[in-house]
């Protein structure tokens, strides 16, 4: 689990990200019900984040604080991610500039962004860096490895802690969802990077790259007819993706070694209109498979599925067109 070390030196954005891969906090639920705590599930909702139960417990789809915390940011919040007792959320200069600063960086061709750590129990800030860039870094997606954390740049480029630009390579265009995983090969941490423009083949693609270096493994490892690709997930060898439109849109599970088509051939693992963000939680009540939440942003609902044999919803959160999602498993609280 981490905290943050606020005496880190370096750029401020330096100092955000390595506050991720530091330190050691406990981070207990205790359940008021007298039952084992379940699955806690945020979602991005426009600029605000709420707080919901999730599977694991009776009060399954319940809020807990729908206006846990909003961001006046412009555009929404991009990914989050909850590690240990902080809940991390990339966002823009809004949330720490004034007007009067923004024009400013207009007229110097500059952007102004931040990075702000928040306490995951009680929605307070614990810290938030801004920085400036003369090319602007809009932070989209994240993802966590045992050593590192990744930021996507909507811009084109990957940053992990202590390198603004860890990847910076043409074949990344509007990377979005990001996972880390392995091993392929040799490479023992692989990191997937979904990219939302076309490519020559007229498709959207999921590039892989080593973890740990920034190396290219597979540029085009796989390619999808859509027009967005918002969200991915892992477990095990299974790759999960949310693929937002098309001929068929839902969530496609694919060979997290080998890429190429999906498992289930044409049809979708499960069919979910517009999906956004997905993550994996803890097994339900009386279930042994861990759980796949995926945030449908046409239907304004978090969908629960049993993520090993898919099928129908196991359960469902009713939310406001949800876009981004992260969950911390009961077992992990």
């Amino acid at each position: 689990m981490k905290t943050v070390i606020k005496s880190v030196k370096g750029s401020p954005l330096r100092r955000v990200l390595c506050s991720f891969l530091f330190g050691a906090a406990a981070f207990c639920v205790v359940p008021t019900n007298g039952q084992a705590p379940g699955d806690i599930v945020w979602v991005t909702t426009g600029n605000s984040i709420a707080e919901y139960n999730g599977n694991g417990t009776a009060a399954n789809g319940t809020a807990i604080n729908t206006n846990f915390i909003t961001e006046q940011a412009w555009p929404s919040p991009g990914g989050i991610l909850v590690s240990g007792p902080n809940l991390y959320v990339p966002s823009d200069w809004w949330a720490c500039c004034p007007n009067k600063a923004f024009l400013y960086a207009l007229q110097k061709r500059e952007a102004y962004y931040v990075l702000t750590t928040y306490d995951a129990v009680k929605g307070n800030v614990i810290s938030s860096s801004w920085y400036t860039l003369r090319v602007p870094f809009v932070p989209t997606g994240m993802a966590q490895s045992s050593t590192n954390v990744y930021v996507a740049n909507q811009q084109g480029s990957i940053a992990k802690a202590g390198d603004l630009y860890f990847i910076n390579s043409t074949v990344t265009k509007a990377p979005y969802a990001l996972a880390v995983g392995g091993p392929i090969g040799n490479v023992q941490n692989v990191l997937h990077v979904t990219n939302n423009a076309q490519n020559e083949n007229g498709y959207f693609y999921i590039s892989t790259y080593d973890a740990d270096n920034g190396t290219l493994l597979t540029k085009y490892f796989i390619q999808i007819a859509t027009s967005g690709l918002y969200g991915l997930a892992l477990q095990g060898n299974t790759l999960y993706v949310s693929v937002y439109s098309g001929i068929a849109p839902g969530v496609y599970t694919y060979n997290a070694t080998t890429g190429g088509q999906p498992l289930e051939g044409g049809a979708p693992f499960v069919p979910v209109k517009e999906p956004w963000g997905i993550a994996i939680g803890s097994p339900p009540l009386n279930a042994k498979d861990p759980t796949l939440y995926v945030a449908s942003y046409q239907d304004s609902m978090i969908y629960e599925f049993d993520a090993t044999s898919g099928g129908q919803p196991t359960g469902s959160i009713k939310v406001n067109a949800p876009t981004n999602i992260t969950v911390k498993p009961a077992n992990e609280q």
